[in-house]
């Protein structure tokens, strides 16, 4: 008898000698090469920061003239960072904020990677379980079609409606099974793992409600404004960089014995903004800037339609899946049960009882594939919203 239904899948308790989400998310975390990333990452834009920050160094010209003979010694210190080390540092800060926000964003995606192949592997599993006792159950009932040939209740076309059945069963359980050894393979690779693992047969429970979004923008708006912020910086520095800021410059110059004497010498050393007064670059830079602000508001439409079209697939999967655990299944399952019980005392015949059985195990199977489904477009919201628990 098929006792196995989508309502003991959903609620029994995993083995203990199997994968849990929780193991599978800190294997991921300790084996996968791309946390490394997010952390080179980030190590960057602190050093992109620092720089930013820095003086620029100043250049010093020795010179000597064996004829006079006569030394000199310059030293030229630019003063330009006077007017654009703050928009620099605008730059680098917005540029680190782009890579905090980029990180949080690769971590949400390896968890939403983790998560979506685990359940997927778990879904497998059932579904190969729901297959197998359905399998078994269709073998069962090609017995007994035997026995009531020879008894001579039935005909040789409805024994052969039994066998054809326990044949497709046969196929499909094949299909299952390479399904599930994929699903598995994936799931190792997600969690970084070289040897095989054990994969727990029920998923679980699903989410009470879809997650809110928070009061912070998710990562990808985060990141496109973060690229705007840089942009606006990058136009005021091409601003700036016109300005006709003096180098200082001291230094001594000294001859020899005969000569004598020693002069300091300090100026400035003033560019002229005689052919060019870096308009392009201005322009250039202003028009980057709109085009980042353009671009951020898109990526804040995308993103939010998308949060909003993930929220009704997980709201609408989750109704199915509980609408066939709770209604369907038992319906499907009681069906099923009396079909047989009548067919084994010779009540009906045999087409009532494949339809049950087709009837059933379509239920399961969609209830499965909803549950599914939920906590994909569970493990998807979590992601835009750049959840990475």
């Amino acid at each position: 008898m098929l006792t196995l239904t989508v309502l003991c899948m959903l609620q029994a308790p995993a083995a203990t000698d199997t994968l849990t989400l929780a193991d599978a998310l800190q294997r991921a975390y300790a084996a996968r090469p791309q946390i490394r990333a997010v952390a080179a990452s980030m190590a960057r834009a602190r050093a992109t920061l620092r720089v930013a920050g820095q003086l620029p160094n100043p250049t010093l010209e020795f010179q000597a003239d064996q004829q006079a003979p006569t030394r000199k010694a310059v030293l030229t210190q630019p003063l330009n960072w006077l007017v654009r080390r703050g928009a620099d540092r605008g730059v680098a800060r917005a540029l680190a904020a782009r890579d905090a926000a980029d990180s949080t964003q690769q971590l949400a995606t390896l968890v939403r990677d983790v998560r979506v192949s685990y359940f997927t592997a778990v879904a497998a599993g059932a579904r190969l379980t729901l297959v197998a006792e359905q399998a078994g159950l269709a073998d069962t009932l090609a017995a007994i079609a035997e026995q009531r040939l020879g008894a001579g209740d039935i005909s040789v076309l409805e024994r052969d409606q039994a066998a054809q059945e326990a044949g497709r069963l046969a196929l499909l359980r094949s299909t299952a099974r390479e399904d599930a050894a994929i699903a598995s393979v994936l799931l190792s690779r997600a969690i970084g793992a070289s040897d095989p693992v054990v994969i727990p047969v029920v998923l679980p429970p699903l989410p009470d409600a879809a997650p809110e979004p928070g009061a912070v923008p998710p990562p990808r708006v985060r990141m496109a404004q973060a690229e705007a912020e840089a942009a606006r910086e990058r136009a005021t520095v091409a601003s700036r960089a016109a300005l006709p800021v003096p180098s200082l410059i001291t230094g001594l110059d000294w001859a020899g014995q005969a000569q004598g004497g020693r002069n300091l010498i300090v100026g400035a050393l003033m560019p002229v903004p005689l052919w060019q007064q870096n308009g392009g670059a201005r322009a250039e830079a202003r028009a980057a800037r709109d085009v980042a602000a353009a671009v951020a508001g898109e990526v804040a439409l995308e993103v939010n339609a998308q949060i909003a079209a993930t929220r009704i697939r997980l709201t609408e999967a989750m109704y199915r899946a509980r609408t066939a655990e709770a209604t369907l299944a038992p319906a499907a399952r009681q069906l099923r049960a009396g079909t047989v019980r009548l067919y084994d005392a010779g009540r009906v015949g045999l087409l009532p009882v494949l339809d049950a059985l087709r009837a059933e195990r379509d239920v399961q199977l969609t209830a499965l594939a909803a549950s599914l489904a939920a906590h994909v477009a569970a493990a998807d919201l979590q992601a835009l919203l750049g959840d990475d628990r």
